[in-house]
């Protein structure tokens, strides 16, 4: 029996401070990795036996003090929207929403992701990729990467061959669900398109919130751990009778017979695996560095304004004390323009009346806000029964006996060579040996 573990990092909060105890795990749940329905669940905790970098001291927010800014009314940001829409040959347009004026700084950021992202958690601080823009353009190119020159050049899953595989654009309000909005999206449409759109289920959000032990409700949560609660305990409908009943099988709809990172790990990706993955299995989870400028979105293609104030002398001021969130969305598709350049068509959760119809695009293949860092894709099941696979796992299987039978063939080649090559020397010690004889009588 193949056993799968899950538990979260040990770590001591002290205040305002945090320490990072990077060889100890919080106690965790185990089981049996093809059958999580089996009663075969156990809890254990792991410490790492090798010795080395088993602390981190973390600085923190001052909570409290940032969180009494934030309880501030919004201001409307009027000189960042003029600077934004007077940009020569600008990408993108900028408003004001006069929906966000009756709301607090601290609302603005729930929308935006979790309530604050501790500096050393944030992804705009982990950008995996160059800090220049000369840089930016090569992100992660040297690693091996499908080839995506057959795609088409513009591609969106609200319309394939005539056909809508995307549920409504919905808004979350001023609760940090966007990752559960995100990932009920991503399984939603990838249970549309296996089933050629003959289901076109609405999972509910609320059990997510409610239920899973691998996320924090409305104070945020991840995509890929969304779908761990997928496979272990499987997604119930919106409005059906066992929806907010946690811990049941009642009333599950589908699983996730897989969930992983695009690319097989965290940081394994890069804009041409997600054009693939995307293309070939549906809309996936992503998660992007939010600032300021992107409450004042209104059309067009969204820059990555946090690097761009990074390299200039003089940043935008803002007339709001922004904080960094990390904000879940799904991207349905990509496409290019001659004036806008290449882009992802991306799905946000701040309803219809905010950007594009409630989608906004942003620039593909450059990790914009490090919108290409962590991507996550499941492979959606119909169905309460788990039928768990691991995608990348066969796929690393298959890699490896195609590597085994290569260098076994090119064994058996070497060989038979080396036994040509004998046979040869021994044919000419043989032509060569009466020749000797003769010349030591």
């Amino acid at each position: 029996m193949r056993l799968q573990f899950f538990a979260f990092s040990k770590y001591i909060k002290s205040g305002f401070n945090s320490k990072s105890l990077c060889h100890q795990t919080f106690p965790g749940w185990f089981h049996d990795a093809s059958n999580p329905d089996a009663h075969k669940w156990g809890c254990y905790h792991a410490e790492k036996e090798t010795t080395g970098g088993e602390v981190v001291e973390h600085e923190m927010l001052d909570t409290e003090q940032t969180l009494s800014l934030l309880e501030v009314p919004y201001q409307p940001e009027h000189e960042l929207v003029e600077e934004v829409n007077s940009r020569e040959g600008g990408k993108w347009k900028a408003k004001v929403y006069p929906e966000f004026l009756s709301k607090s700084l601290r609302e603005l950021h729930e929308m935006g992701g979790r309530s604050l992202t501790q500096p050393y958690k944030a992804l705009h601080n982990n950008r995996p990729d160059p800090r220049t823009a000369e840089e930016a353009a090569v992100f992660l190119q040297e690693v091996a990467e499908p080839d995506v020159t057959k795609l088409p050049k513009h591609f969106d899953w609200r319309d394939v061959d005539g056909q809508n595989y995307i549920n409504p654009v919905l808004n979350q309000g001023s609760c940090g669900s966007c990752y559960a909005h995100a990932s009920m999206d991503a399984m939603a449409s990838r249970v549309r398109i296996l089933t050629k759109n003959r289901v076109k289920p609405e999972y509910s959000i609320n059990n997510i919130l409610q239920c899973s032990e691998y996320s924090q409700g409305c104070a945020g949560g991840y995509g890929y751990l969304v779908g761990k609660y997928a496979q272990d305990f499987g997604l119930k409908t919106k409005a059906s009778k066992g929806e907010t009943q946690c811990g049941t099988e009642a009333d599950v709809a589908a699983r996730a017979k897989d969930y992983y990172y695009v690319g097989g790990f965290y940081g394994g990706s890069n804009w041409k695996s997600m054009m693939h993955e995307l293309h070939e299995r549906g809309p996936v989870v992503v998660g992007f560095a939010t600032s300021g400028w992107i409450y004042h979105y209104e059309s067009g293609v969204f820059l990555d304004e946090t690097l761009r104030d990074e390299m200039r002398d003089v940043p935008t001021q803002h007339v709001n004390k922004w904080q960094h969130t990390d904000h879940a969305v799904i991207i349905v598709g990509w496409g290019e323009d001659d004036k806008l350049g290449k882009y992802w068509i991306v799905k946000n959760s701040w309803g219809t009346n905010w950007g594009e119809k409630g989608y906004f695009r942003i620039e593909r293949g450059v990790n914009a806000q490090v919108i290409e860092s962590k991507p996550v894709g499941f492979v959606a099941e119909v169905g309460a029964k788990p039928q768990v696979e691991d995608l990348y796992f066969k796929a690393s299987v298959k890699a490896y006996n195609v590597a085994r039978r290569s260098a076994a063939s090119a064994a058996m080649a070497n060989k038979e060579q080396e036994e040509q090559s004998d046979a040869m020397s021994d044919v000419l010690l043989q032509m060569t040996q009466p020749l000797t004889d003769l010349t030591e009588s």
